[in-house]
């Protein structure tokens, strides 16, 4: 006897009696394939009596359902066969893929998407944060609300409970990124002071801490507003016309943090022009801020 409505995962002990009414039981036997091979049960309580019991578990190794049949001889000679009853075999864990882009930092709580499927149905998904020693049922977030890095264990049970398991590693960060103060400069020179040229690139550089993963340089003044995108922490500034002007850098991290931070205030002025009539030489210095040179 055994359910044969279920699934199994490995083969379950089937046990089970045969009787005879006028000789003794010598010997009982099954088949996984409806009789076409047959192989002796693993117990048998007697071969000198006329009601034995008997149990034996099917070797077999494949998922696969099989047509389980049992028969028992007497000592005569004669064989009493079983109807056929099937058994269903599943030793494939399901399917668990994440779902969840976890390059970036996540907020705290954080909604994660996993999928999990196997063709006999997923009983659970659940998670570990403690190396598998203690699992909780799974929805779709994370009982985590400090910063810091964490390794979560997932699991997926089907119904005739195999399981398969991923690790996902992702940082946890509430806080939102900080800029340093940047510095400006123009072809490879640093430029000093609040006052800068019009219609000329001007590089903004800055360093940050936090995971920056977005950011744009604004530029304000009375009559226009200007805006330039951020690369590698840099940003190539020109500014049209001469003006006086309001910057602010504008950050975002991965866990969509945001802070804002203003810079001073800046004059672009008007590039200066030389006229003259006559042959002019030109003298153009570079300072060293290092050497005061």
């Amino acid at each position: 006897t055994f359910d044969s409505s279920k699934i199994y995962a490995t083969p379950p002990q089937i046990t089970g009696t045969a009787t005879d009414n006028s000789s003794n039981i010598s010997s009982a036997d099954y088949s996984t394939n409806n009789g076409t091979t047959w192989t002796p049960v693993n117990y048998l309580s007697s071969t000198i009596s006329k009601s034995v019991t008997f149990n034996f578990t099917p070797k077999v190794s494949r998922t696969n359902t099989y047509s389980i049949k049992v028969r028992a001889r007497n000592s005569q000679g004669n064989y009493g066969f079983t109807s056929t009853f099937s058994l269903a075999i599943d030793h494939d864990p399901p399917t668990l893929k994440m779902l969840t882009d976890l390059k970036n930092p996540l907020p705290p709580d954080p909604k994660i998407s996993i999928s999990a499927s196997d063709k006999n149905g997923v009983s659970s998904i659940q998670f570990s944060l403690d190396d598998g020693q203690y699992w909780q049922d799974f929805d779709d977030s994370l009982p985590l609300k400090l910063d810091g890095d964490y390794t979560v264990y997932f699991q997926a049970t089907d119904i005739p409970e195999n399981k398969s398991q991923l690790t996902a590693n992702f940082i946890i960060d509430r806080l939102p990124p900080r800029i340093a103060m940047p510095i400006f400069s123009s072809l490879s020179q640093i430029l000093f002071g609040n006052q800068l040229l019009s219609q000329s690139d001007i590089k903004l550089s800055f360093s940050s801490v936090g995971g920056v993963t977005d950011a744009t340089v604004s530029a304000k003044s009375a009559t226009q507003s200007l805006s330039f995108p951020v690369k590698n922490s840099q940003a190539t500034l020109n500014f049209p016309t001469s003006d006086i002007w309001y910057l602010t850098i504008s950050a975002l991290d991965g866990a969509d943090n945001s802070t804002t931070v203003s810079l001073p205030q800046i004059t672009t002025l008007t590039p200066g022009k030389i006229i003259s009539d006559n042959k002019t030489t030109l003298s153009v210095y570079q300072y060293d801020p290092t050497t005061n040179n």
